[in-house]
């Protein structure tokens, strides 16, 4: 009988702790040049972003202070246009109070011209404030009528030299006197009728106030 032979079985061998290491593996040229290309590319990477981060920081810095240049020009423009037609409104208002003082006076002057009578005069005359010393009169006008100066009489001749410094005598009255004519009968002045009063307005008084214009 033959034996069967089993086959061998190898057994791992246990690892020793204390062996001794292996010699550390010392890099080659190519892993040294790869590493420092490496560094040299992420420090151009940072550099390169702050180059960017500044020079957009520049640009926004720019940017502003063209935007702030232009809004403090358009603020000078509209200051300008406000200035000027602040101007134009005073010197339109000026214009315009003087015209209406011109034609107050010009009316006041009518008014004064007028003969007194109707009570509607005296209305116009208090709402244009006539009256007041402030109103002066308008250059070039006819002064109201008033009292006027009498006429002075005929000259008489001086006194001849040596003569006296007496008048001379009246002459005799005639013999007969003269015809006498019966006067006239005094008639009464007719009363001046106011017109009919409508709601005209102000503007409607002053314009119907003056004559031939109603």
């Amino acid at each position: 009988m033959t034996h069967r032979q089993w086959p061998a079985v190898t057994v791992p061998a246990i690892p020793d702790d204390n062996a001794p290491l292996p010699p550390a593996r010392r890099p080659t040229r190519w892993t040294v040049r790869r590493g420092r290309a490496i560094a040299f590319v992420l420090i151009g990477l940072a550099l390169a972003v702050s180059l960017l981060a500044v020079y957009a920081t520049y640009e926004e810095a720019q940017r502003s202070a063209a935007e702030s240049a232009a809004v403090n020009e358009r603020l000078d423009l509209l200051e300008q246009e406000r200035a000027e037609r602040t101007r134009q409104r005073d010197q339109e208002r000026d214009q315009s109070a003087a015209r209406d003082a011109e034609v107050r006076r010009y009316l006041c002057s009518v008014l004064g011209q007028m003969p007194a009578g109707p009570s509607d005069l005296e209305e116009l005359r208090e709402a244009l404030a006539c009256d007041e010393p402030g109103v002066p009169p308008l250059p070039g006008a006819e002064p109201p009528p008033g009292p006027t100066a009498p006429a002075p009489g005929p000259l008489q001749p001086p006194p001849a030299s040596g003569g006296s410094s007496e008048p001379p005598a009246a002459a005799p009255a005639p013999s007969s006197p003269p015809p006498t004519t019966p006067a006239p009968p005094a008639t009464a002045s007719p009363t001046p009728v106011p017109p009919e009063r409508t709601d005209r307005g102000l503007l409607g008084d002053i314009v119907c106030a003056l004559p031939l214009l109603c």
